[in-house]
């Protein structure tokens, strides 16, 4: 699943190379969410990264938002 890959690259790369600092404990305390986001609108993946962003507020860990539909042979209109 998108999930799982996603989880298995933050461990290998992220946490593996250090690239965040802070990304392993929430990884390791299984506060880390994984939120998938299948479409190319912009106003849909929006609400669902303000949505997280509000669900956060009250509550620990962190999430990354996947959108492997938008855009996914063009990284530079991606970003």
């Amino acid at each position: 699943t998108v999930e799982n890959e996603t989880l298995s690259w933050i461990n290998k790369i992220v946490i593996g190379l250090n690239l965040c600092p802070f990304a392993e404990k929430p990884y390791k305390n299984n506060q880390l969410k994984v939120h998938v986001v299948r479409g190319t609108l912009d106003e849909v993946i929006a609400t669902h990264v303000i949505y997280e962003m509000e669900r956060l507020r009250n509550e620990e860990g962190t999430c990354v938002v996947v959108t492997p539909d938008f855009h996914p042979n063009d990284f530079v209109s991606f970003v």
